[in-house]
């Protein structure tokens, strides 16, 4: 495994691999090819992620299926890459199998990142995996049963009063002590795991042997898309796709940024003192007023001739109950948003008849299951347990709308 770290602003060499004194960001050249052949897990992959030895924290990430909707949007030739699949039920695996790889590697005894769930829970996870103390920092309105979820996988966690950015915020004053190693996934916080979701491009690219006209990807901070685009740079030859972002129409900073043909940091922190990250939404994983990797995604839609797409909870809603009940997945609505938004192109006419689309299904439904019950009234029929018209009763139900 061998890398040069490097700035991504003004191309200098990084011995160090920490960010360059022009303000850029790390990134990493690799000296081999992306490998071939079907991929067991991420780390199939491994020579193309920025880690020195071939010992990496890892719960059998990656590899997740690529399947075939036919019919759930029609004229689609429609793919959804199940990111459910992974240990803890996201693409949030990938990335902190990276940096806690990465962590173990440096010999970190502790470490902090901020979530609203998705990211605490795979870090959680690795971090019991690689026997290393991990804090995560929430919100305090963070899904009680994704704290959880945390609290069960052994780390220890802070609830700040405020929204995402405040915790943001604690967390880099935390970081800069040099008491903690910061895992959060975005690229400037730690560049490491930014490389992962480059994997879910090979891995599309290698089970489709092609390249798609189009992938899907929710936005939370940007990091997902913007990793997915580099794989399919890193391949070359195979062409890109169009890379299509989602955001929730509450906070959608990158699609007001796209309609301004706004482009650097400073745009995007203007940009969200418009937005209210403080909102109740059905999608907490998209709710960012300030996308920390927006510039990154924003890049990768305009070079490949993407596009951004805003979606409510009420679509993401019903597309998380479509589907469940049409092809077995059962996704958060955060993850669902992609369908909804290929939906939209479709009708546009954005999509074409016969295009191949991929949708990034970024997190399984279950991490909310506890929630959900609550909120939701749920059909129970009750029959007799004997008697003549029991199974009557039975078909009557199983026939029923």
């Amino acid at each position: 495994m061998s890398y040069t770290a490097v700035c991504s602003q003004c191309g200098s060499v990084l011995i160090d691999e920490k960010a360059c004194p022009c303000g850029g960001e790390v990134a990493f050249v690799f000296d081999e090819s992306v490998p071939s052949g079907i991929p067991s897990s991420m780390w199939h992959y491994g020579r193309r992620l920025p880690l020195t030895n071939a010992d990496p924290v890892t719960l059998g990430e990656g590899a997740t299926p690529l399947l075939p909707a036919p019919g759930l949007i029609p004229g689609l030739n429609l793919w959804l890459k199940d990111e459910t699949r992974n240990p803890t039920g996201s693409m949030k695996d990938r990335a902190m199998s990276v940096a806690f790889s990465k962590a173990r590697q440096e010999g970190v005894g502790r470490t902090i990142l901020l979530s609203a769930g998705g990211a605490g829970i795979a870090a959680a996870a690795y971090a019991a995996r690689a026997g290393i103390t991990n804090v995560v920092v929430v919100p305090e309105d963070a899904p009680p049963s994704r704290v959880l979820l945390c609290h069960l996988y052994g780390s220890k966690l802070v609830q700040v009063k405020g929204n995402v950015e405040d915790v943001l915020e604690i967390v880099k004053l935390v970081n800069q002590s040099g008491e903690f190693l910061e895992v959060s996934t975005y690229r400037r916080a730690n560049p490491y795991q930014a490389e992962a979701p480059k994997t879910i491009a090979y891995e599309i690219a290698e089970f489709m042997r092609s390249v798609p006209e189009a992938v899907v990807v929710p936005i939370g901070g940007g990091g997902t898309l913007a990793g997915i685009y580099q794989g399919f740079r890193d391949m070359g030859a195979g062409g890109i796709p169009q890379m299509v972002g989602v955001q929730n129409r509450n906070f959608a900073a990158l699609d007001i940024a796209m309609k301004r043909h706004l482009s650097s940091l400073d745009d995007l922190l203007e940009v969200a003192k418009e937005i209210d990250s403080s909102l109740p939404t059905q999608t907490p994983g998209l709710r960012h007023a300030f996308p920390p990797d927006g510039v990154a995604a924003l890049a990768a839609m305009r070079a490949s001739g993407g596009r951004m797409v805003v979606v409510d909870d009420a679509e993401a809603i019903y597309w998380r109950e479509r589907l469940a009940v049409e092809t077995g997945i059962l996704a958060e609505p955060s993850a669902t948003t992609a369908l909804a938004a290929a939906a939209k192109l479709r009708e546009s006419g954005n999509f074409t008849n016969g295009e191949a689309v991929v949708c990034i299904i970024t997190g399984a439904g279950w991490r909310d299951l506890p929630d959900l019950a609550i909120q939701t009234k749920i059909p129970i029929h009750t029959v007799e347990a004997q008697g003549r018209n029991t199974l009557g009763a039975l078909l009557t139900v199983a026939d029923g709308e």
